[in-house]
């Protein structure tokens, strides 16, 4: 058996993750995203994390993701005839922002992916509800 993340054999105590790959201690770097252990390949975000090639291709990157997104979510509810609005924000920050809207610290292992904040204004015959959505941006 060899390391997934070297090629060199696997002698002595090594770890294994939840995929069956198998890696030297000192190269068991699992996937930010998905847990798996990562390759010498695979990529490491300039924050740090360790994003593997598949999650790196199902990433969302840009505006045009976003808009897929979008367009599935809204799918869903029209299917279970929920009502929601068409022109709700949607923001791509980075992994350092997710963690400051989260209100957590960068060294809580906090897996955030995306965020909405969602805000009411009522008077008294109608409330007015605004959305925003925030997704990390790999």
């Amino acid at each position: 058996m060899t390391c997934i993340y070297c090629n060199q054999e696997l002698n002595g105590m090594y770890m294994r993750d939840g995929y069956g790959r198998s890696a030297h201690q000192s190269h068991a770097m699992p996937c930010f995203s998905c847990g798996q252990f990562i390759t010498a390949k695979d990529l490491k975000l300039p924050d740090g994390r360790p994003l593997c090639a598949r999650c790196d291709k199902m990433a969302v990157k840009e505006s045009a993701h976003i808009e897929w997104v979008r367009q599935k979510v809204l799918g869903m509810y029209r299917k279970y005839n929920v009502g929601i609005k068409n022109d709700i924000p949607i923001v791509l920050i980075d992994y350092r922002q997710m963690l400051k809207l989260h209100q957590r610290p960068s060294s809580a292992s906090a897996h955030h992916y995306g965020l909405t904040f969602s805000r009411s204004t009522s008077s008294l015959f109608k409330t007015i509800w605004e959305h925003k959505v925030y997704m990390l941006d790999h």
